[in-house]
């Protein structure tokens, strides 16, 4: 049984590429507990919804809790798939990053990290008060 949620003096940054994500999932049960990583969404490679990823993720850390934040170096550029579009609504802060709030609700294994760079400060406490409500450990990332 893993220990509580951040406790663990270890939490990757792991941008899910598929090497990555072999190195996971390979891991002992006993290593992945004492982990706290911190899982980069993006689309999955050739994937056509941004759930694929996720499922990833959970495929490779299995009922284990986690930190999910936005791949800072994932651009998108020409929208070809679904989950371009979809992840495109994760980063627009337009909605006070509703979109990023509402990721969440499905997916009871994930912590988010808060969305700051570049946002408004209605964004950022939106998410606050949004994942506070919802008992969300939640990571700020400088």
């Amino acid at each position: 049984m893993s220990t509580e949620l951040g406790q663990n003096s270890y939490a990757p940054t792991l941008y899910l590429r598929p090497a990555e994500l072999q190195g996971v999932n390979e891991l002992p049960e006993d290593e992945k507990d004492r982990l706290s990583p911190i899982f980069c969404l993006k689309p999955w490679t050739s994937a056509k919804l941004l759930q694929s990823a996720l499922d990833k993720i959970e495929e490779v850390y299995p009922d284990r809790s986690y930190f999910l934040d936005i791949d800072p170096f994932y651009a998108v550029e020409d929208i070809k798939r679904p989950a371009q579009e979809e992840f495109r609504q994760l980063i627009d802060d337009e909605d006070n990053n509703q979109s990023w709030v509402d990721l969440f609700d499905a997916h009871g294994n994930a912590h988010p990290c808060l969305q700051v760079k570049h946002r408004k400060i209605s964004a950022i406490s939106n998410q606050i008060k949004q994942f506070t409500d919802l008992e969300k450990i939640f990571l700020i990332r400088i």
